[in-house]
């Protein structure tokens, strides 16, 4: 992933400065972002281990991942960011670059990657209640 520019347009999208390890998060809206299967199957089975250890209901979790999406530079992967507040506990779960790629390219995207992708092995996720 290489970032063309500076992030600054996406610190509108987050309500808060979020930081991961000392690093400036800049917050992703899911709608731009297409999930592999496996990525998919990855973020779901995090949230089901979650729930199940901790006792959460799974439409619970999926709500406070709701806007939790973010990009870390450098790292080329994406993280989900939330807090927990019935455990108060914050939470990051990386999600590497080969699980996901932006829909598409327009201006204030800062970053590209290069994935190899296909649309046959790729799909959209929603995370509603």
């Amino acid at each position: 992933m290489s970032c063309s520019k500076d992030l600054s347009d996406f610190a509108a999208f987050g309500a808060e400065t979020v930081y991961l390890n000392g690093r400036k998060a800049y917050n992703i809206p899911l709608h731009l972002v297409q999930f592999t299967e496996e990525g998919m199957r990855t973020i779901g089975r995090g949230i089901l281990d979650i729930s199940e250890h901790y006792g959460l209901p799974y439409s619970r979790l999926k709500e406070l991942m709701r806007s939790s999406l973010y990009l870390v530079p450098p790292n080329p992967g994406l993280f989900f960011l939330f807090q927990i507040p019935e455990l108060d506990a914050d939470v990051h779960v990386n999600l590497p670059q080969k699980f996901w790629r932006f829909n598409y390219v327009q201006s204030r995207i800062p970053c590209s990657a290069s994935t190899t992708h296909t649309p046959s092995n790729t799909a959209s996720i929603r995370l509603h209640a």
